[in-house]
């Protein structure tokens, strides 16, 4: 007879609303950058014609990689917050203590 093992649900992954494709933080990062793209079009149309539709290509692709791309299994705008904060954290080192900036002197290590 077999054993029935009751698995929890995997609760990592966030749920696809937008169509079975795109979550609802994927959604908005795209939504945003193609407002800022619509945004920057009328504003510059008048001024720069067809220029800065060009231009404006970089607020979509803005929204594309932070609404798509993963690093390391983790959103884009999640993995840059983790690693800013990281980037960010005062060092301690063993023997030397606290440093705020990387210096390396000889006169430190012969006295």
């Amino acid at each position: 007879m077999s054993v029935v093992y009751n698995m929890p649900p995997d609760t990592r992954e966030k749920e696809k609303i937008v169509g079975g494709i795109l979550d609802l933080r994927q959604f908005a990062w795209i939504a945003a950058g193609f407002i800022l793209y619509v945004i920057h079009a009328f504003l510059l149309f008048k001024y720069i014609n067809f220029v800065c539709l060009i231009t404006g290509l970089v607020f979509l692709v803005w929204g594309l990689i932070f609404g798509l791309k993963k690093k390391d299994n983790m959103p884009y705008p999640t993995y840059l917050r983790y690693k800013f904060r990281f980037k960010r954290r005062p060092r301690y080192f063993v023997n030397a203590g606290f440093h705020d900036e990387f210096s390396f002197d000889n006169e430190e290590l012969y006295d």
